[in-house]
């Protein structure tokens, strides 16, 4: 696991690549995203998913919106980001930011939550195995049982 600092550290370093994306065609601007994207998700320095995972990925996010329309700068980008209505291929009217949130949602959350949940049902079934195999061998919950290493 990976200490503050050098969490820190990277944050800021795939910050500045990110703040460094440059202003040009949409598939040279994906290109450069993608090298960003293999170093963010390997999960060795940033944990995947967690807040600067989700919030590296929103501002790479808001740098290609910026320069995919022609903004002058992020901040004016990051509002409409934010709050501007879009018309989705669907047809309904949302802002930007809706789109990322179920982008980051299917390809972070989700995979995630499925790959903890089957983890959490494989822990829960041994607890409760042990639970029942120590109630009917000693007469007393897991946490009355002294083991000895």
């Amino acid at each position: 696991m990976a200490t503050k600092e050098e969490i820190d550290k990277e944050r800021i370093e795939i910050s500045d690549l990110i703040r460094a994306t440059p202003k040009d065609a949409e598939e040279k601007v994906r290109n450069y995203h993608s090298e960003i994207v293999k170093r963010l998700d390997n999960g060795v320095i940033i944990t995947v998913p967690s807040l600067d995972h989700r919030n590296l990925h929103q501002e790479m996010w808001i740098v290609s919106f910026m320069i995919y329309n022609n903004y002058d700068n992020q901040q004016k980008a990051f509002v409409d980001f934010l709050n501007k209505p879009i018309r989705w291929p669907e047809g309904q009217v949302e802002p930007e930011r809706l789109r990322f949130d179920i982008f980051y949602e299917k390809n972070y959350i989700q995979p995630y939550l499925a790959k903890t949940s089957k983890q959490y049902k494989w822990a829960s079934r041994v607890d409760e195995t042990t639970q029942k195999e120590v109630d009917s061998i000693f007469h007393k919950s897991l946490n009355d049982v002294t083991v000895e290493i």
